[in-house]
């Protein structure tokens, strides 16, 4: 069949297929384009203006940039436009679509478009979903001008953009029945009154906005019992007036999330049937017995509040939970040990990290471990690790700033899905690693053992499995930034976000929603002796790299070059000698560097990178000379080999030799000797002049 006369084409769930799009031939026949979830890349081509017939172009989640052309503004027929989840720039024509077209379906979320939205696209009045979120948008949108004109709309995502949106209105009366209104992130400065006549309304986000004052009662009566997700996180909000209406609880379901706002009462607001209950960042200090309502859910927070005393063992009685995050409260006394018993058969993710709570951490069971996540850092905690072998799905491991003792288990070897390891702070000891059977790990991308009393030599078998630290990975498989794909795919690791604790740049700093392509070690502050392994230099993709406070020797390897996306490098504090390589000054992206309190000698290497970088990098090694020391370098200092021209291993061949140059020095020494020494011999005044310019050199050197 030939293009001219095809009416529909289908290539979409096809990640194989790329490159950018044909032009289209004119006139013709094309009525249905579906090419999402494919690879075609580049700017859509302005030919797509022929097919004057087409009634959808589905183009989702694909890599298309540049501007969208104008000439879809030519589509008459066109009713489902979906460009969303590409990474499309610049403004939208007043006219950006025909207005003759029945346009029902347009989606435009998830790009990088902005200006003004153009408010021609309220003039197409059977339009039932509109999506713009996740762009830059400037300007105001009166919802009350867009719901008088779009009577049909049912799905409306406005958040994530740069405008404002104007709520107050007062003919109700008029506004469309909703089913999904996201407003996250649009500075609205109340909960909109018209909310209280939606009641086919599902989905409500009024997330990230400037909301002040109590919860309003009426809100739970919203949607008749149909409201299912409800977000009023990020906002001023404090707790709702009592009593609460009567049946309020039976009308909200699956997801609630309060998190971030000024709520401080001990009895929480709880649907009857909650799947997602989010508490988070909030004033609450104690909570009361809400076992009854836990039956169903499976992501469960309470972080960051002041809550004391001791972890109620009635959340143990909430059997689904995937997700129990009690971090960052005033929690004491022991862990109990129904967290971690066989009650608990979905339980991915534990965090308790940041309290107070003391004991040893309770034996897991011995099979049907399905932990992904284990956030212990941060309190009292002692003993020995308890045995993880069965939890093979772990993935973060963090235990550190606790008082935990002992060697590096051998199990831990066994953990081949580890992507982050925190040890750091804690009573560890002894070497690390036994001929690579416990560390490896091909996953790992954040190791922190440090402050420990870890010794012997750095790991070289341990490193050679660390793959992920070396070898470059697809584009698509690492992408983390896509929350519709995350929300389809695993809904509570969209709603976690994963958090830890690192050393970077000279600073403790805490690096949120852990990117997969971020790679660190940190092995400082321990007993680690002997050479810097050449190994080192195969870890491509790391972004920091401690080593400092140790007992290492031996020179810097030249082979740290190779690190070129490294951006910290802190060796400071060991016994390493020898010359800096010039290696480390060709890395572009280092930003800090510290080299102090070695035993380094000769000239600093020159270059644009070094040239930003204090003498605190470099204080504290007596044989290092030249900017940005203070201290000055001989004329007799020899150049690195790597700097000097036609030389190999620094030793300069007979072919290799400049006589011309040679010469013309020589003929230059002579005659400088002779305007010097001369003098000397035939002119006693000039010779005397002589001498006191040659002392007052040396006096000033």
């Amino acid at each position: 069949m030939q293009i001219q006369t095809l009416r529909s084409l289908d290539l979409s769930n096809n990640k194989l297929l790329h490159g950018s799009l044909p032009e289209f031939p004119k006139n013709g026949l094309l009525q249905d384009v579906r090419l999402f979830f494919t690879s075609f890349t580049g700017e859509l081509p302005d030919s797509i203006g022929n097919l004057r017939l087409l009634s959808t172009l589905d183009l989702h989640n694909c890599k298309f940039n540049g501007s969208i052309p104008a000439s879809i503004s030519k589509l008459n027929q066109l009713q489902y436009l979906d460009l969303s989840l590409n990474s499309f720039t610049g403004n939208l024509g007043k006219n950006f679509i025909g207005s003759s077209s029945p346009l029902e379906f347009l989606d435009l979320s998830y790009n990088q478009l902005q200006g003004p939205f153009p408010l021609s696209i309220f003039e197409f009045s059977r339009l039932y979903h509109l999506g713009i979120l996740s762009n830059s948008f400037s300007g105001a949108i009166s919802l009350g001008l867009l719901f008088q004109k779009l009577g049909n709309l049912r799905n409306l995502y406005l958040s994530d953009n740069r405008f404002s949106i104007i709520t107050s209105s007062a003919n109700f009366s008029l506004y469309p029945q909703l089913r999904w209104l996201a407003l996250s992130s649009c500075n609205v400065t109340e909960i909109p009154t018209f909310l209280r006549n939606q009641s086919e309304l599902e989905v409500l986000d009024l997330s990230h906005n400037q909301i002040h004052g109590k919860i309003p009662n009426w809100i739970w009566e919203i949607g008749n019992g149909k409201l299912n997700t409800l977000n009023l996180s990020h906002n001023f909000l404090e707790d709702p007036d009592q009593p609460l209406p009567d049946n309020s609880f039976s009308l909200l379901s699956f997801v609630l999330d309060l998190s971030s706002n000024y709520l401080k009462g001990n009895n929480l607001i709880i649907p009857s049937l909650a799947f997602v209950l989010d508490y988070s960042s909030n004033n609450l200090t104690t909570i009361s017995n809400i076992s009854s309502y836990l039956s169903k859910v499976f992501f469960f927070s309470l972080s960051g509040n002041q809550i004391y005393g001791e972890i109620p063992t009635w959340i143990c009685e909430a059997p689904l939970l995937a997700v129990l995050d009690l971090s960052n409260n005033k929690f004491t006394g022991p862990i109990p040990p129904c967290l971690v018993s066989h009650s608990f058969f979905y339980l991915k993710i534990l965090n308790l990290g940041g309290n107070r709570l003391q004991g040893i951490i309770p034996d897991f069971p011995t099979k049907s471990c399905a932990l992904e996540v284990l956030e212990l850092c941060g309190n009292n905690l002692e003993g020995e690790l308890p045995y993880l072998a069965n939890c093979t799905s772990l993935e973060v491991l963090n235990v550190g700033n606790n008082q935990i003792h002992g060697s590096l288990p051998s199990w831990l070897g066994s953990m081949s899905n580890l992507r982050v390891l925190v040890l750091r702070s804690n009573r560890f000891y002894g070497p690390w690693g036994n001929q690579g059977t416990n560390c490896n790990f091909p996953l790992l991308q954040i190791i922190d053992i440090s402050s420990n009393n870890f010794s012997g030599s750095l790991p070289i078998e341990c490193f050679s499995s660390w793959k992920a630290m070396m070898v470059s990975q697809d584009e698509d498989e690492w992408k983390d930034d896509d929350p519709i794909l995350a929300l389809k795919s695993d809904f509570f690791r969209y709603y976690y976000q994963q958090t830890v604790e690192i050393t970077s740049k000279g600073q403790d700093m805490e690096l949120e929603k852990i990117r997969r392509i971020y790679t660190s070690i940190d092995f400082s502050n321990n007993e680690f002796d002997r050479e810097i392994p050449e190994i080192i230099g195969n870890f491509t993709l790391l972004y920091s790299l401690n080593f400092s406070r140790n007992t290492l020797t031996g020179p810097i390897p030249s082979a740290l070059g190779n690190l070129t996306t490294v951006e910290s490098l802190d060796l400071s504090q060991n016994k390493l000698t020898g010359e800096i390589p010039f290696e480390l000054a060709q890395l572009h992206f280092l930003s800090h560097l510290n080299l102090s309190f070695n035993k380094l000698e000769g000239k600093i290497p020159s270059s644009s990178q070094f040239v930003t970088l204090e003498p605190s990098s470099f204080e504290g090694n007596v044989g290092l000379c030249g900017s940005p020391l203070p201290k000055k370098c001989n004329t007799t200092t020899a150049e690195s080999p790597s700097n000097a021209p036609n030389s190999k291993d620094g030793v300069i061949s007979v072919n290799e030799f400049d006589w011309v140059l040679f010469v013309v020095s020589f003929l230059g020494f002579v005659l400088g000797a002779s305007i010097v020494i001369g003098p000397q011999y035939f002119w006693k005044k000039g010779r005397q002049w002589v001498n006191e310019r040659i002392n007052r050199i040396l006096n000033i050197a």
